[in-house]
């Protein structure tokens, strides 16, 4: 879920979050030997198991990453029955120039629930649109924005890290979805959302992954917009 917040100058701040615990990789380098990884075999379809396997052996933080991560990708009943984690760390900093570490997460007011084997095997492929749509037409979707304050001995820069264990958690806020935008982008007027787009009182962490999103989202829209 990307949240794009329009702020009093004109300017803008967005937060991008997705249905997962942890990231897969700890920078761009490793990410892209997954990917290469995991390419199917033109024979049987499937990833090779062997360099998938030679891989996980020697970045062993991607195997806990994944066993955390796979569990979430269960299909929730609504997009409004999904938790969504930003997974890097950023600074909140106060009035008198103090750093806030954290994590940042949309808690769904209606709780967190995963489809039946049997309502997934009767579910149609656009059910969450169908479902959304249902549920906005008589009510609002509500979220919390939470932010996690990391511990003294919290990695800031390694997205594969969950900080476990009891954490202080600030909510910051709360959003309300009230209606689905048709058309929302067109290829004059594009929408991109952006980690890194942070205003005043934000800072982000030296995390490698983080830091490249934006180059690769620039890559997305080119090809999006080209005609």
């Amino acid at each position: 879920m990307a949240v794009k917040f329009h702020l009093p100058d004109g300017e803008a701040t967005d937060i991008v979050s997705v249905p997962l615990v942890v990231f897969f990789a700890r920078n761009p380098e490793d990410f892209l030997e997954m990917t290469r990884a995991r390419i199917p075999d033109p024979e049987t379809g499937q990833p090779d198991a062997e360099k998938l396997g030679a891989y996980l052996a020697a970045h062993p933080e991607s195997g806990v990453a994944l066993q955390k991560g796979l569990p979430k990708l269960a299909p929730t009943t609504s997009f409004a029955t999904s938790d969504f984690r930003a997974l890097h760390a950023f600074a909140l900093v106060d009035a008198d120039g103090r750093k806030h570490w954290g994590r940042y997460s949309w808690e769904p007011e209606d709780g967190t629930e995963y489809l039946s084997d049997e309502q997934r095997d009767a579910a149609s492929p656009d059910y969450l649109q169908e479902e959304i749509r249902e549920r906005l037409g008589s009510g609002i979707a509500r979220f919390t924005l939470e932010f996690t304050l990391a511990g003294d001995d919290d990695p800031l820069d390694d997205p594969t890290q969950e900080w476990e264990g009891d954490r202080e958690v600030v909510e910051l806020g709360e959003l309300e979805v009230i209606e689905v935008v048709e058309d929302a982008e067109t290829p004059d007027n594009p929408l991109v959302f952006d980690p890194m787009r942070l205003t005043d009182g934000i800072e982000p962490s030296d995390d490698k992954i983080l830091a490249a999103r934006p180059k690769a989202y620039n890559v997305s829209i080119e090809r999006r917009c080209a005609v």
